[in-house]
């Protein structure tokens, strides 16, 4: 099922981050180069900025922690396609 307001993912290499959000546009940016574990990190915890603005950064940083290695546990890996 398709979430009724999707965060957009966008790709981009960057030089002093390893991600960004912006939450008023719902858009995370992600530096493709890093490996699986720090990429699903850094996903969750830009995603959480955008759906829960007001929150503290030790929380997001535990949530996008605990899940990343949750989906690691599980078998999750990145699929390359479409990335710069």
């Amino acid at each position: 099922m398709k979430p009724p307001n999707p965060i957009k993912l966008r790709w981009k290499k960057l030089k002093n981050e390893w991600g960004y959000a912006i939450p008023e546009k719902r858009t995370i940016v992600i530096d493709p180069r890093l490996d699986d574990r720090t990429t699903a990190e850094i996903i969750i915890h830009e995603a959480a900025h955008c759906e829960f603005p007001y929150l503290e950064e030790e929380p997001v940083n535990n949530h996008g922690r605990n899940a990343a290695d949750l989906l690691i546990r599980a078998g999750y890996t990145r699929q390359h396609d479409g990335e710069e």
